[in-house]
């Protein structure tokens, strides 16, 4: 099992800018965020820039910002549940 943290982003429209700083304070480089639904409306460009490995599911992609489309990772529902049994610690910021 891996020993990094899988991070899920699940926080409504209006409590983005608070789970983004929170994020912030913790995550890794190369810890994996999963950004779904309102979410990804607005993913700030430092996410990018600071994070390595962020992804999507394939059912959200159409709220993702076009220009930022190609640096997340899209998955299906069944590489989700894969990506999840993969470690022992995950965090949801809601």
């Amino acid at each position: 099992m891996n020993k990094k943290t899988l991070i899920i982003i699940q926080a409504p429209y209006s409590n983005l800018a608070k789970v983004w700083s929170e994020l912030y304070q913790f995550a890794l480089v190369d810890d994996p965020i999963v950004i779904m639904g309102e979410a990804l409306l607005t993913v700030p460009d430092e996410i990018f820039n600071n994070y390595r490995n962020i992804y999507c599911l394939d059912s959200d992609v159409n709220l993702l910002n076009q220009t930022n489309h190609t640096q997340i990772k899209i998955l299906q529902y069944s590489d989700f549940a894969d990506l999840i049994l993969e470690f022992n610690h995950c965090i949801t910021l809601k």
